[in-house]
């Protein structure tokens, strides 16, 4: 069975950016799970949260690059969002994790990855160890 990871904003932009806190350690992950043959999984969410801030951090051009290159990329997979997957992310995690400030975009990743029995995440959002994976930084 191939590896797989999930690939977060949170990781995605740190690892790109490299004026954000956490880039070395994401850039050494994420160009380490490349090289090791990983699957790395995300979502249209996940995409859009991340072109955002690619916006404001790197510019238009820059930021369409970035999009661009997961969409042309064999090892990267955009699974697709739905309103039963959308219910399912509320119940399971904005419901249930009153005490948390999940967002829709990381209950969503979340519910994905249970679905796809992903454990790890690259992800620098604390949220995801919060609700049970790990952490990739």
């Amino acid at each position: 069975m191939k590896r797989v990871v999930f690939l977060d904003t949170s990781a995605w932009v740190s690892a790109a950016v490299r004026t954000q806190t956490h880039h070395t350690s994401a850039h050494a992950a994420y160009v380490a799970a490349v090289r090791q043959g990983y699957r790395i999984v995300t979502t249209p969410l996940v995409l859009g949260e991340s072109h955002s801030l690619f916006l404001k951090l790197l510019g238009r051009d820059r930021a369409r690059d970035a999009i661009e290159a997961v969409q042309r990329d064999p090892t990267h997979v955009v699974l697709p969002v739905d309103g039963d997957l959308v219910m399912s992310a509320i119940e399971r995690w904005i419901d249930v994790y009153r005490d948390q400030q999940f967002s829709l975009c990381d209950a969503i990743s979340f519910e994905i990855m249970k679905r796809e029995g992903i454990t790890r995440a690259l992800a620098v959002d604390k949220h995801f160890a919060t609700a049970g994976f790990e952490m990739i930084e």
